[in-house]
């Protein structure tokens, strides 16, 4: 969970992050105080033992596909 909204001018994405795979971006963290992000069906699977990321990167996300700002908070997900 990460409190607060973004700056003025930038946006947190949202990163999954399987093994020594390149970080994949799952969009962009909703502006609310709750929301939901949909993970497209192609990436359920990637999902087991994988890493959650979050950076702090331009307004509508990273320009590259790389998270380009800095990681704000990370999170390990397994099964249950």
């Amino acid at each position: 969970r990460v409190k607060g909204a973004p700056a003025r001018g930038r946006s947190f994405e949202l990163w999954l992050i399987e093994g020594g795979n390149a970080p994949v971006s799952l969009g962009l963290v909703p502006d609310k105080a709750r929301g939901n992000v949909k993970v497209p069906a192609a990436l359920q699977h990637k999902f087991a033992n994988a890493v959650l990321a979050i950076s702090d990167e331009p307004e509508g996300g990273s320009p590259t596909g790389k998270a380009t700002g800095p990681v704000l908070a990370l999170g390990q997900l397994s099964a249950i």
